[in-house]
């Protein structure tokens, strides 16, 4: 059975820098280049280990970024793109810092977060909604899914006004423990990736404080980190796809091998050949 995928397609133009981002100076860059991102982060990842049982569903502006993301998905998963013209394409500028191990976004969010006709992917029996956050996606839709719904923010703040909301969600992915702690979170099965000065990894079942396959690492030096969040979510979905379990380590593991690679060459895509500039 396929996995259903609903979100944001954002077409990225992305800047790796030495140092920064400060505010008003003006940074040296040392590559360039443009992807499509948000959902085509995850089929990315998917991508890499031959998955490509994918249906997406999405919705793009009728601007060249919308064409852009379009030529960049291709041949990797059936799409459901719905063609919002009267609002464009959602984009960002990402600056990405190697040295500093993290990225700083600036998003403009368009078509996918104005589109308000999702239609369930009846097929799939997984289904996850990223960024669900910048969605208009409501308690009913969620509750017509029928399988495993998963979910992620891309404003954690966000969180405690999807209470009711998540009580209907079999997992979701979070960066906070203090959050589930409090029970804000009350889905039944929670990925908390936290990370302080190391990352720490804790996946939690039932509304429990109790931390099952938990595991901790150091950060590696030097990473582009763009799109983890979102490949690590894949692989953890995928190792429940295959083991019905969550293998943590592993999924770690698959993320830090994909970062390594589109860090040495910028141009590394499994799914698209896009070149730097």
């Amino acid at each position: 059975m396929p996995l259903a995928l609903y979100g944001n397609l954002i077409w990225d133009n992305i800047r790796v820098v030495p140092f920064g981002p400060n505010e008003g100076v003006v940074h040296p860059c040392e590559k360039s280049y443009y992807r499509a991102g948000g959902v085509a982060n995850f089929c990315r990842a998917a991508a890499e280990v031959g998955f490509s049982d994918i249906i997406v569903q999405s919705a793009l502006g009728a601007d060249n970024n919308g064409m852009a993301c379009l030529r960049g998905i291709k041949d990797l998963f059936k799409t459901k793109i719905k063609y919002e013209s009267k609002h464009p394409t959602s984009s960002a500028v990402i600056i990405v810092n190697p040295d500093r191990g993290h990225r700083t976004s600036f998003v403009q969010w368009g078509a996918c977060s104005n589109h308000n006709k999702w239609q369930p992917i009846e097929e799939a029996d997984w289904h996850h909604i990223m960024y669900l956050d910048t969605l208009k996606i409501d308690i009913d839709f969620i509750k017509s899914l029928k399988g495993t719904v998963s979910v992620d923010f891309s404003n954690n703040n966000k969180w405690t006004s999807y209470s009711e909301v998540l009580k209907h969600v079999d997992y979701v992915f979070i960066d906070n423990k203090t959050h589930y702690e409090a029970k804000i979170i009350p889905t039944r099965k929670c990925v908390i990736n936290h990370t302080v000065g190391r990352t720490s990894t804790y996946y939690l079942e039932d509304n429990s404080k109790d931390i099952s396959n938990d595991y901790h690492f150091d950060r590696e030096a030097g990473l582009n980190v763009l799109g983890a969040g979102d490949y690590f979510s894949f692989y953890c979905i995928a190792s429940i796809l295959s083991s019905e379990t969550i293998d943590v380590k592993k999924a770690h593991q698959q993320t830090l091998e994909l970062l390594r690679k589109q860090t040495q060459d910028a141009d590394y895509n499994p799914l698209t050949n896009s070149r730097s500039s």
